[in-house]
């Protein structure tokens, strides 16, 4: 892991943390027709996203997943734009697509990168979710 300090903030900055009766992670379970436990796991992938969306490396692309999470994550925007900002180091920038064929293969390409960088920075496979893909 090439900054294991910006990972430690990153984890330690669970969107839950927001004082609510129903946090963060039940309402991405129930909105998504998931379980808690899977709404945890996709919760920790975008902290992951997160975290690789800082190694200059190009554009990286979430999972559908895990583009869930962070559609959801835009709307709380004390702690998006307030602690997970700082954890962060900076802003993180949703860019939706334009569509059409060539931005199908950008996000493509950019997807295979990411799931690249992922294995270089956790060293282990990243889960098996789907590509958000243009339509």
């Amino acid at each position: 892991m090439n900054d294991p300090d910006l990972w430690t903030r990153l984890s330690t900055c669970h969107p839950d943390d927001v004082e609510a009766d129903f946090p963060f992670s039940k309402r991405l379970a129930r909105d998504n027709g998931w379980t808690h436990d899977f709404a945890m796991r996709v919760i920790t992938e975008y902290q992951r996203f997160a975290y690789l969306s800082r190694m200059k490396a190009g554009m990286v692309t979430p999972s559908d997943e895990v583009d869930q999470a962070w559609h959801l994550h835009l709307t709380y925007t004390r702690h998006y734009w307030g602690p997970f900002k700082e954890a962060l180091g900076g802003v993180l920038h949703h860019m939706p697509t334009k569509g059409g064929a060539d931005q199908a293969a950008l996000f493509r390409q950019a997807y295979e990168k990411t799931l690249d960088l992922y294995r270089t920075e956790f060293g282990t496979e990243p889960p098996l979710y789907q590509p958000v893909m243009p339509k």
